[in-house]
């Protein structure tokens, strides 16, 4: 995790199998934001998100890597809307990205959405919003004690009626028209 320690031990061997104690080594990492590595083979993670190769070459140029990844906390999120209309029965959808305290893209993990009322919208675990009745709710994204919400109004499918003619005079009671 983000600021934690951890190290490595390298071994190496002669072309016949046969140990190489100690072995002196060079270590190297090829994005120290990520995590720093120092020749005795202790890692010190960075404070962001990321992943790197972390090398360690023999002085005859003999090398062996590992991967390091690091996972940071959420730091904020950002949803692709503050706002979003939907016709009652229609669909529509919401994206969330999560940050590091560096601004860094969080790409491994998922928030947890929600909907304030469930009876006018409901959202996927992906951010897919369904319209179920006229009205508004607040959707939320968390993660890691972050959110960030989107307001919501379901619409009626009916906007408004014209009726032709615009209004009608009758001359005496009983008269009739159509519209």
């Amino acid at each position: 995790n983000a600021g934690e320690t951890a190290s490595f031990t390298a071994t190496g061997a002669e072309p016949d199998g046969q140990a190489i104690v100690p072995i002196r080594l060079g270590l190297t990492s090829h994005d120290p934001s990520v995590p720093t590595v120092d020749d005795n083979g202790n890692v010190h993670a960075g404070a962001f998100q990321g992943s790197t190769t972390i090398v360690a070459r023999a002085a005859n140029n003999v090398a062996g890597n590992a991967t390091v990844t690091v996972p940071a906390p959420v730091d904020h999120e950002s949803l692709s809307t503050t706002s979003l209309q939907i016709v009652h029965g229609a669909s529509s959808s919401v994206t969330a990205q999560m940050f590091d305290a560096g601004n860094h893209v969080i790409d491994d993990r998922s928030p947890t959405w929600s909907s304030s009322d469930p009876s006018v919208a409901t959202v996927s675990s992906t951010g897919s919003v369904q319209g179920i009745k006229v009205g508004t709710a607040t959707l939320t994204a968390s993660a890691e004690g972050k959110s960030a919400t989107v307001a919501v109004s379901v619409t009626s499918a009916v906007d408004h009626i014209d009726l032709t003619p615009a209004s009608l005079s009758f001359a005496t009671l009983g008269q009739s028209q159509s519209v």
